[in-house]
């Protein structure tokens, strides 16, 4: 099932399909041999189930919205101590790849045997009982989101939750480069996953404008889950450094990632700026026009294809 809203299609209907896609598709993730990928893979299932659900807020009962919304949280957490850790270690390499560590000695491979024999012990223990548990809860989901009561069948509500989550990033945003704290970055990260994928939900309003919006959203994403998992090795570090190596070693490894935080949060502050230019209520205004005039421009483009092909100038105004 595409995660995308279709024109011709009811909301509530489309809403159901894109809801109990996602949760057929984590389904058979958490099910895959590889289970690094299957996780990974689930855990973006309900991500995009969160944005679903705030795009939908205004037309959802304030309990339902409640419970759905801590049921994906809850998932998420629930499988990401293996994944955590598995993204540690490569967090440490890429950052290997990019920064010299040669200051750092024997560290960073100290912290990768470490990491190694903590994720071996935490996937046959956990990893097991929460993916069963992760199963169960999906298939209760599946059963609660093919009855879910979605309030009539206007886009304007759908617009105001894509308003409501864009206007909180960019209020983030400001407060993150003003403070400069790791969590308020990553909080940031969260509004602008979540505005991605909700433009891909609406995207068929205008591919032509919508898709470049996406794609600067995902980049921005990739940059600030990279600044995400560097503050998490950069604490990590901290909290073993007694075990890891001499103190000037682990201080060069903590210097070097903080030196790629700055480089990334460079790069994000630019993306930022251009993805949070419009004002949240010209963003609005501009989706709902996108929308409701997107079904007389389909149509209109299908009238002139055929006849654009014999030669003929076509007058769509008629």
């Amino acid at each position: 099932m595409r995660y995308r809203l279709k024109l011709d299609e009811p909301l509530a209907d489309g809403v159901r399909r894109i809801g109990i896609g996602q949760i057929e598709r984590a389904v058979g993730m958490l099910a895959s041999e590889d289970r690094d990928t299957g996780i990974h893979e689930a855990r973006k299932c309900f991500k995009r189930m969160r944005a679903l659900l705030d795009m939908i807020r205004p037309v959802l009962k304030p309990k339902v919205y409640k419970r759905e919304n801590r049921r994906f949280r809850d998932l998420g957490r629930a499988l990401s101590g293996a994944r955590d850790v598995h993204v540690m270690r490569q967090t440490l390499d890429k950052l290997a790849e990019q920064r010299d560590l040669g200051a750092a000695g024997e560290v960073p491979s100290a912290l990768r045997v470490w990491l190694d024999a903590k994720r071996a012990r935490i996937v046959p223990i956990d990893g097991d009982a929460a993916m069963r548990q992760a199963q169960r809860v999906l298939a209760e989901a599946r059963e609660a989101f093919a009855d879910l009561p979605v309030k009539g069948d206007s886009f304007a509500p759908l617009a105001a939750g894509v308003r409501t989550v864009y206007a909180g990033g960019r209020k983030i945003m400001n407060q993150a480069y003003r403070r400069g704290d790791d969590e308020i970055f990553h909080e940031w990260r969260k509004h602008v996953q979540r505005h991605w994928r909700q433009l891909q939900l609406v995207r068929n309003a205008w591919p032509e404008a919508i898709t470049p919006r996406i794609a600067l959203a995902s980049d921005l994403s990739d940059l600030i889950g990279e600044d995400h998992d560097l503050s998490v090795l950069i604490e990590f570090v901290r909290q073993n450094r007694a075990i890891l190596g001499a103190r000037d070693a682990v201080d060069a490894l903590i210097e070097a990632a903080q030196a790629r935080q700055a480089d990334l949060r460079n790069a994000a502050f630019v993306r930022g700026r251009r993805l949070y230019a419009l004002p949240p209520r010209a963003l609005e205004e501009a989706l709902m026009a996108y929308w409701e005039t997107a079904p007389e421009v389909v149509k209109a483009q299908a009238d002139i294809e055929p006849l654009a092909q014999g030669g003929k100038v076509v007058n769509i105004a008629r």
